[in-house]
């Protein structure tokens, strides 16, 4: 009942974000891409925080262990911007920790959905200044030259927003059985 009652309001206030950021920045990417994104990553988050709820016992306990769980899925929720070394393996608790942030794969959707396919050099549909080719090639514009190049470097190349989407709402789905678990095992006794 609470994740019927609440998650409408919160969804809401990831819509208004979205169409703000869209209008106000110009980006590439639709509003319904970026909409949905943003619900789906509130919905995925609110159902981290059920999650978490449902194993404590009390507000302060549930705060104690929810703060420090988010800070850790927004470290390791971040792309590197410096690019990906394909050639080390990966550690396996960073991993498992990525595999559980919402936050990477919110931040994978809206990278991927934004860089597939770009152009650089290109007007955005206000005819505003998007024509990076005219800037110095100092940093990161010498060596890309379209999207597609930006998404391989940051070690996306084969990511599909489709995917990434379906990830989320399969986190999302795994954090709302994980709460109805520990509510059932860890609940306020009847």
């Amino acid at each position: 009942a609470k994740v019927v009652a609440e998650m409408p309001l919160d969804s809401f206030f990831s819509l208004t974000f979205a169409a703000m950021l869209k209008y106000l920045t110009g980006l590439r990417s639709s509003l319904r891409t970026l909409a949905g994104t943003f619900c789906l990553m509130t919905v995925s988050s609110v159902s981290l925080g059920f999650a978490v709820g449902s194993i404590t016992s009390s507000v302060e306990s549930a705060m104690s262990l929810g703060v420090p769980l988010m800070v850790i899925f927004m470290i390791v929720g971040v792309i590197n911007p410096s690019g990906v070394d394909s050639s080390q393996q990966p550690n396996q608790l960073l991993t498992l920790l990525k595999a559980l942030s919402p936050i990477r794969w919110a931040i994978e959707a809206l990278v991927t959905a934004e860089f597939q396919g770009m152009e650089f050099g290109k007007r955005n549909r206000w005819g505003q200044l998007s024509e990076l080719k005219d800037l110095p090639a100092m940093g990161a514009l010498a060596v890309v030259k379209n999207g597609d190049e930006v998404l391989a470097n940051l070690g996306l190349k084969d990511a599909q927003y489709s995917i990434l989407i379906q990830n989320l709402v399969w986190l999302s789905t795994g954090y709302l059985v994980f709460s109805w678990a520990g509510l059932t095992f860890f609940g306020p006794l009847r």
